[in-house]
């Protein structure tokens, strides 16, 4: 910022001047340098202040209970006919197995519906559920929404909503 303060000024000089003993493109040729390098400090000084950008990659998973499969081949992923592969369990149990693996503390991964993680977390193993609750305490297995199920937010009234967290909330 104080180099092109300088260079403006220098090239103010250089306009106001009479260079009365110097030949006119001595003049300008000093004239077109300074004005080359005050553009290429203003160009620095932009590439500084341009924000960096960031891509943040969330992990997570939302299962639309009942909406292309019933709600038990929602969870299992057995249905042979479904447009999907896989279920809620391959989900969570792959995705449970991958948080406790040791040297990798930095994954975090996200959940929305409770009815489903409550339908995974009671077939699992006093071991596995600790191992869980542990998760949830780091902060490393997030369940966001808190709802029983993700609802529809576009038609559903706002006491069904407020049913919905509520009996989310109880379990949780």
């Amino acid at each position: 910022m104080q180099e092109q303060n300088v260079l403006e000024a220098t090239i103010a000089k250089i306009k106001e001047s009479n260079y009365v003993n110097e030949p006119q493109s001595l003049v300008q040729q000093e004239l077109s340098e300074a004005e080359l390098q005050l553009l290429k400090t203003k160009d620095d000084t932009e590439k500084v202040k341009k924000p960096k950008k960031f891509l943040h990659i969330m992990p997570h998973s939302h299962a639309d209970e009942g909406w292309l499969a019933t709600t038990n081949d929602t969870f299992s992923g057995d249905d042979d006919n479904a447009t999907f592969t896989g279920g809620v369990r391959d989900i969570l149990d792959s995705v449970v197995e991958q948080l406790i693996l040791e040297g990798k503390a930095n994954r975090t991964f996200a959940f929305a519906q409770t009815k489903m993680f409550k339908e995974w977390y009671d077939i699992q193993s006093n071991i596995t559920k600790e191992k869980v609750r542990g998760l949830v305490k780091e902060g490393r297995l997030d369940l966001v929404n808190g709802g029983w199920t993700t609802p529809d937010e576009a038609t559903t009234q706002f006491d069904s909503l407020i049913d919905n967290f509520m009996v989310g909330q109880q379990w949780l």
